[in-house]
């Protein structure tokens, strides 16, 4: 006989959780069953202690979304899941499989059974509908009361979280559940309770598609998800050289090669505008109606594990031909079936397209390093990114959050293979410094450089995420673009008030002159930090920087850049 909470550690490490990301509270049973394991020689997940929920939930995204495994979460009561909101909706917005584990306030109070309420605040903590914190936002909920049902419902827990498409899944445990006594038994092995794989495309849909493809003369690719496995990866990557496709990349994450001739950086309105065709690859939004003009006699292909996006409310965009399908299985079965239908016409149309694409993308680089070289002693945000692009290798991962400057900053930055590049896919603040710490343990040999906004980093719980980083030996390093302000706010009023009253009082409200000195925090826990103003600073700064994470100590440079 056992507790039930170590029937809990034993189903995590069987599910291959190397890292349990926790925020302790009600649910401490399992704490003590990790370290009982941990000292009788059995399997357990290491404990990751954040001192912020924010923290916990991202670097568990952070790490899946490098490792490709769920992690797990373990949160106190409502407090708890409320404190990591807006980390939630970021995995679910970005795919995140996540397995959210949270205390529920024990149930009983007359001392009939082991962890029944012992304190005031577990009558004041007892929630009438608990699950509402996360209903909207996870894939699946279970309340977990019985241990009958226990290892069931957690092996249920990661098949669903992983499934495509993944998102995060939320189980409520019961205290006094978790000091049960259960007979001795094996989790249900992981194998038999895989998720399902992916759908293939239907063949007669991708033939249509085929053949719409083969006769456009214009046509443009619009990719979001396609990279978050590397078969998707290179597969679009062979895919676009082949077809002859430019693909407009939205840089959530790195989707082909930047080295491609057809890989078109993040915006392309001209482009868009003319096209004939539009393919949508697993993008969520692929444009932005009120600012994007269309041909009206456009044809748009759409090919996405989840084309109705049904968790999105109001999606909008017309879509000709549809299919639900893997794109990584789709895009090869797609190629050979439009070069088996192409004429001879058509392959020098490919050919011509080749060729002019690779001057149009030499064209590009050469016009970003001039901008990023303008004259003038203040940093720009196109200086910094050129210098942030100088420190990564094949073998770096970037962790995008700096806001209003990551358009920017995806055009300077190579992503040659897969996993080398993410950016949060929700609205939520303050995600980049904790998901940078969760990829850094995903991917202990690799350099993982965070890019922040200043106000994403206050937002992230910095003190936690940098003082997560020192504890568990996972440096990485931050770089802050920072402009002194809301800037994504301002743009949003300059776009309906532009002539309005706090444009005329030049937006004061809006400005962060006297935010605290980051660097001056990162020290506090441990960290490098240094603040920069000046173009001739920031190279060195980011050398030093870098030595310092490879040397094993978090480090975070605060770039004084212009206003965008």
């Amino acid at each position: 006989m056992r507790e039930a909470a170590e029937a809990i550690v034993d189903i995590l490490a069987a599910n291959a959780v190397a890292e349990l990301f926790v925020m302790p509270g009600d649910a401490f049973p399992v704490l003590e069953a990790i370290a009982k394991h941990n000292a009788t020689g059995r399997a357990a997940p290491r404990i990751v202690a954040c001192p912020h929920e924010a923290t916990a939930l991202s670097a568990a995204h952070g790490h899946y979304m490098v490792s490709g495994r769920p992690q797990a979460c373990l949160f106190h009561v409502d407090v708890g899941l409320q404190a990591a909101g807006g980390m939630l909706h970021n995995a679910q917005r970005g795919r995140a499989g996540v397995v959210i584990l949270g205390g529920k306030t024990p149930m009983t109070f007359d001392g009939s059974m082991r962890g029944g309420r012992v304190i005031d605040l577990h009558w004041l903590q007892d929630r009438r509908d608990l699950a509402s914190v996360t209903r909207d936002y996870v894939k699946w909920y279970y309340d977990l009361a019985r241990t009958e049902a226990l290892r069931h419902v957690l092996q249920r827990a990661f098949q669903i979280a992983a499934a495509e498409p993944a998102g995060p899944v939320y189980v409520a445990l019961l205290r006094e559940l978790l000091l049960e006594q259960v007979e001795d038994y094996e989790p249900l092995p992981p194998s038999r309770y895989a998720p399902p794989a992916p759908p293939g495309p239907d063949m007669a849909a991708l033939e249509e598609i085929a053949d719409l493809l083969a006769r456009a003369e214009q046509p443009v690719a619009i990719a979001g998800h396609v990279g978050r496995n590397p078969t998707g990866f290179w597969a679009l990557t062979r895919f676009a050289e082949a077809i002859g496709l430019p693909v407009v990349v939205r840089p959530d994450r790195a989707n082909l090669s930047t080295d491609s001739p057809f890989h078109l950086g993040t915006q392309a309105p001209d482009l868009l505008a003319t096209a004939d065709l539009i393919l949508l690859l697993d993008v969520d939004v692929p444009y932005i109606p009120a600012f994007q003009s269309l041909r009206s006699d456009l044809t748009v292909v759409q090919i996405d594990i989840d084309p109705l996006k049904v968790d999105i409310p109001l999606w909008g965009f017309p879509v000709d031909v549809a299919v639900t399908a893997d794109t990584a299985a789709a895009l090869p079965a797609l190629q050979a079936l439009v070069e088996e239908r192409r004429t001879a016409a058509q392959t020098r149309r490919v050919a011509d397209r080749r060729e002019m694409f690779a001057v149009a993308h030499d064209a590009r680089r050469q016009a970003r390093d001039v901008a990023a070289a303008a004259a003038g002693t203040a940093v720009s945000v196109e200086y910094l990114s050129l210098c942030v692009a100088d420190l990564v290798d094949d073998e770096t991962i970037v962790v995008d959050d700096s806001t209003t400057a990551k358009n920017v900053s995806a055009e300077y930055l190579p992503m040659r293979v897969p996993g080398s590049y993410f950016q949060p896919m929700g609205s939520s603040m303050g995600w980049g410094a904790g998901a940078a710490v969760g990829a850094k343990l995903a991917a202990p040999a690799s350099t993982v450089i965070g890019l922040n906004a200043e106000g994403n980093f206050l937002s992230g719980e910095p003190l936690s995420a940098l003082l997560t980083s020192a504890r568990y030996q996972a440096p990485t390093l931050t770089v802050v673009y920072d402009n002194a302000q809301y800037a994504a706010i301002k743009f949003g009023m300059l776009h309906e008030y532009g002539e309005g009253y706090a444009a005329r009082a030049g937006f004061e409200d809006l400005a962060l002159p006297s935010s605290p000195d980051l660097a001056a925090l990162a020290r506090t826990c441990g960290a490098h930090g240094e603040r920069v103003a000046e173009r001739h600073e920031v190279r060195p700064a980011l050398e030093r920087a870098l030595a310092a994470v490879r040397g094993g100590q978090p480090a975070v440079v605060d770039v004084v850049v212009t206003g965008p």
